[in-house]
């Protein structure tokens, strides 16, 4: 068999699980059907078998029932918010945004709706935290929506959302009319809108 994803992860069983939450809040984000193999929605180790049922009992356990969560709280923003499915076929509805300092490790791009409205994400599958600076396309307040290293699931203590303030960048040349700069935790993906 080929395992689960959980069970693919590199790193500890906490570097597991960030991993993991972190690949599902970017695969939520990036364009395209999502599909699950069932097992996957709470992180079971053991590869699916159609002959057996789920593991459902590691639900009692922290971790599992933390990527349950972030399942489901992708889930609901996935439905709320248009620049997610509505134009998923379109091309044009999809940017990479510049992250500065470049890294192999952090991946950041934008979705916009056909309504106009759009969603940043921004993802750091690197092992350590990242002061990032990243383009946005208007300057003024973001809203972090989904932060994969939040404390609903897993025991970090972070928030699970809070605001940015992106700054009007002075320079005709620039690349992006105005940026966000922010620690990404490691392992972590963040979900933006302007507020």
């Amino acid at each position: 068999g080929k395992g689960s994803l959980i069970a693919r992860m590199p790193g500890y069983q906490h570097e597991k699980f960030a991993g993991l939450r972190a690949y599902f809040g970017f695969m939520w984000a990036y364009p395209g059907k999502k599909l699950l193999f069932m097992g996957d929605e709470f992180a079971q180790p053991r590869e699916w078998n159609a002959h057996a049922e789920l593991d459902w009992d590691l639900l009692a356990q922290r971790d599992h029932a933390g990527v349950q969560t972030l399942v489901g709280d992708l889930n609901r923003c996935y439905r709320e918010t248009p620049a997610l499915w509505s134009n998923d076929n379109d091309p044009d509805a999809f940017a990479w945004l510049s992250a500065e300092p470049e890294d192999p490790c952090v991946f950041a791009f934008l979705r916009t709706s056909a309504d106009g409205s759009s969603l940043g994400c921004v993802s750091n599958f690197g092992p350590y935290g990242r002061e990032l600076r990243i383009g946005v396309p208007i300057s003024g307040e973001w809203d972090v929506i989904v932060n994969t290293n939040a404390g609903r699931y897993h025991d970090s203590g972070e928030p699970s959302g809070f605001r940015l303030r992106a700054v009007e960048v002075d320079d005709a040349d620039a690349q992006d009319p105005a940026y966000l700069q922010f620690m990404v935790p490691a392992l972590t993906t963040l979900w933006l809108r302007p507020a």
